[in-house]
């Protein structure tokens, strides 16, 4: 059964941030350089912002699955951070920054895992 406690608006608006950072803004800045968007960035801001909304209970057939939905958005948020440390730029500032909501995003979701379903 999926709650909305604080920790989840929070794990939700972690998600919110970097799923529109990767889906606009650094779309923006790629476009700036190369004249045409990443789908890697549109795949993951879309991923991100699906599973903040799966979070919230938007997505009715994932309503009763809240504990996998967690589970999806911390191992959504892995992957985005090796990827970032395997293939991006470690000293850019908003990678910096996104990585940080990253893994604050990954604590949120495990301290929302932690406390015992009713």
């Amino acid at each position: 059964m999926l709650q909305r406690t604080p920790v989840t608006w929070i794990s939700a608006g972690l998600a919110i941030i970097t799923g529109v950072i990767h889906l606009i803004l650094l779309n923006v800045l790629y476009w700036q350089r190369a004249g045409t968007v990443d789908p890697p960035f549109i795949v993951n801001g879309l991923g991100f912002l699906l599973l903040a909304a799966a979070l919230l209970g938007a997505i009715p057939f994932l309503r009763a699955h809240g504990r996998w939905v967690r589970i999806g958005l911390m191992c959504w948020s892995a992957l985005t951070l090796i990827a970032w440390f395997v293939l991006g730029d470690l000293s850019d500032g908003l990678g910096i920054f996104t990585a940080a909501v990253e893994v604050a995003l990954l604590i949120t979701c495990a301290l929302d895992m932690l406390r015992p379903e009713p």
